[in-house]
């Protein structure tokens, strides 16, 4: 029941169930004759059995809204508004980036905001993504010289080539939905932000050329577009919902998961997404899985010659040396 429900509707809807839990323990009050006292024992139970789960959310829920309170979070939420606004203050974005790299924050919180710039404006300019590399490998260590070498290599990170297509990309999907607006659209599973993958899905049916109606719009992304129809195996019954596979290669987020099964919801269950994934993912598994750890945990070249030394004068077996 609040697995897909937004933040701001958690707290009500937790506080209803409360107050409904507090009823039930208020009726035995009102309890007249042994019929009432069966039917009161019955809800009894039932609440007793939700009133620790109830407490436990409520404080999961409590311990959620501090954080997202805090100025901290605020100032987070502001720098991916900037970045994705692709505001003047671009300097000033990669400045703060820089401070969170020099406070030795969260490895991987550093590292999604500087791809997240990346990504919205082609890339970062030479001089400052070198001077953020110094700053990364100062803070974190050198070991993730090769971490930023594989978000290179995988294209999330660059140097800047030519201009941005972001603007676009933003207007012709409309990523970026008015809160009055997001209620009743996919993005309200980011609060106002539709992932470019579910809009992706949605236009398969919105459009009444699927695919083949946005051609320009797919032209401004990464890699090739192709819609394959598939020949019907039979007649299917006009009662039963399309069922839809949806497959993510290199992992998927529960936000994309949530969206998707509001897209469910808003086309009223006509079709029915299955989802098909290498795993769960956040930004913390992304990155950690960019690192080379296996490089780091082999000895030294002086201690492997050493070793190598060590064998030819011990030999072993029949061997020369063995004796």
């Amino acid at each position: 029941e609040i697995r897909d429900l937004h933040i701001d509707r958690l707290g009500p809807l937790l506080q209803e169930k409360a107050r409904a839990v507090q009823q039930t323990y208020s009726e035995k009050d009102n309890i007249k004759n042994p019929n009432e006292m069966a039917e009161y024992i019955k809800k009894f139970k039932t609440a007793q059995s939700a009133h620790p789960l109830l407490e436990l959310h409520i404080n999961l829920a409590h311990d959620l809204k501090e954080r997202i309170r805090t100025e901290e979070y605020r100032q987070l939420l502001k720098l991916e508004d900037d970045i994705t606004a692709q505001s003047t203050a671009s300097q000033s974005c990669l400045d703060f980036i820089e401070e969170i790299v020099d406070d030795q924050k969260p490895f991987h919180e550093a590292l999604r905001l500087l791809c997240l710039y990346s990504l919205v404006n082609n890339g970062v300019k030479a001089k400052q993504l070198d001077q953020l590399k110094r700053s990364m490998l100062q803070s974190y260590g050198y070991e993730h010289l090769l971490t930023m070498h594989n978000m290179e290599r995988a294209g999330v990170l660059r140097y800047q080539q030519g201009k941005s297509v972001w603007s676009g990309i933003k207007r012709q999907f409309n990523l970026f939905v008015e809160d009055g607006a997001a209620e009743k659209d996919i993005s309200y599973a980011y609060s106002g932000y539709a992932p470019l993958s579910v809009r992706l899905v949605q236009l398969t049916r919105s459009q009444p050329k699927g695919w083949f109606g946005v051609k320009d719009a797919l032209g401004l992304l990464h890699g090739p577009a192709q819609e394959l129809q598939q020949p019907q195996a039979g007649e299917q019954d006009a009662g039963q919902p399309t069922v839809v596979l949806v497959c993510f290669l290199g992992g998927v987020t529960y936000g994309e998961v949530a969206a998707l099964r509001r897209l469910s919801e808003l086309e009223e269950g006509r079709r029915k997404f299955l989802i098909l994934t290498t795993e769960f993912t956040n930004a913390k598994k992304l990155f950690h899985s960019m690192r080379d750890e296996a490089v780091f945990s082999q000895p030294s070249v002086e201690v492997s010659k050493s070793a190598r030394k060590d064998e030819k004068k011990s030999g072993f077996g029949f061997w020369p040396g063995g004796r």
